[in-house]
């Protein structure tokens, strides 16, 4: 069995105030459960609702999402063309459990082709102008996407708390991260858990991101930037939560001398090896289940991450900076 790999592809980083909205897509959950906590008022964080879903004759889970268009009002009395699956805007949340084999079908009820993932100055945070949400745990997870076009993050607290990082858009960690900050390109999720105390607050903040550009590109790619993203309130009596274990996952260690094949990117401008993006080009052919190593170079001083849609990857090492604890990946 072989995977095509169509494209293999970079996102660069223009100057994101050419952007009218930076976009988040957010998920709570206590770790005992889902929790669904809205206080009330037009701040109100947004959470997706869960999609459903049912078992066809194969024992595979099948979700059916309808890509169409729509009218949201991110601001009162204004409403926005925006584009959704199974609503207006964004989508669903899908759930189906660890192992079960699963099968979306989408339908594309737009005007124009488009492309569906696991992916101006205005924070949205689920659609969600200046949101809030209140918490009922003592310990709270959040499942952070960066779901803008440009931007890079830096998430950490304006208290300056630490936080557990658990997964990444690979699934989880081996083992819980202790850290004060997680940065995040387009495209790339964390999921992180942050213990509260009854009755206080604290802001999820994205603080200056490392860019590693000069003075130029940094200042005009956002670098300079610190944004309020949401604030988590805690109500006065919150119920308790169990400790984060100390082992989350295995994660199988790949051998480098298991690879039967080594591909290096060149990431440019807008090209990979020289090349644009094509859909109708296919740049190479990967059997499945092997091990291969891939080299990529970003050689014009601009941000890019870099990734294969719908196979995770493990990061290997990196020759000028120190790789993030985020595990297994699809994003990088």
């Amino acid at each position: 069995m072989t995977t095509a790999l169509h494209n293999a592809h970079s996102h660069t980083a223009p100057p994101p105030r050419r952007r009218r909205f930076r976009g988040f897509w957010i998920t709570l959950a206590a770790l005992t459960g889902f929790v669904v906590v809205l206080a009330g008022g037009v701040l109100e964080l947004a959470i997706p609702p869960l999609a459903g879903s049912r078992i066809d004759g194969q024992g595979r889970r099948v979700f059916d999402l309808n890509l169409q268009q729509g009218q949201t009002e991110f601001v009162a009395g204004r409403p926005a063309t925006t584009w959704g699956a199974n609503g207006t805007y964004l989508g669903p949340t899908l759930r189906a459990a660890r192992g079960e084999n699963v099968l979306v079908n989408v339908r594309n009820g737009l005007d124009e082709p488009t492309t569906l993932g696991r992916l101006g100055d205005e924070i949205l945070v689920n659609g969600t102008r200046g949101a809030h949400v209140d918490v009922a745990a003592e310990r709270v997870r959040l499942r952070v996407l960066n779901a803008s076009t440009a931007r890079v993050f830096d998430f950490g607290f304006a208290d300056d708390r630490s936080f557990q990082l658990v997964g990444s858009d690979g699934g989880l960690l081996a083992r819980p991260h202790e850290t004060r900050r997680v940065q995040l390109s387009p495209g790339e999720w964390a999921e992180v858990v942050v213990t509260m105390r009854p009755g206080e607050r604290t802001v999820l903040r994205s603080y200056p991101p490392d860019l590693g550009t000069d003075f130029v590109t940094t200042r005009f790619g956002g670098g300079d930037d610190r944004l309020d993203i949401l604030e988590l309130r805690a109500q006065r009596d919150l119920r308790p939560a169990p400790a984060v274990p100390a082992v989350l996952a295995e994660i199988p260690r790949l051998n480098p001398a298991d690879a039967v094949e080594t591909r290096r990117f060149t990431l440019s401008g807008r090209t990979v090896n020289g090349l644009k993006m094509d859909p109708d080009r296919v740049d190479a052919a990967v059997t499945s289940g092997s091990t291969e190593i891939w080299e990529v170079a970003n050689e014009d001083g601009t941000p890019h991450n870099f990734h294969v849609h719908g196979r995770p990857q493990r990061p290997g090492r990196s020759v000028h900076v120190p790789l993030p604890p985020l595990g297994t990946r699809t994003t990088g």
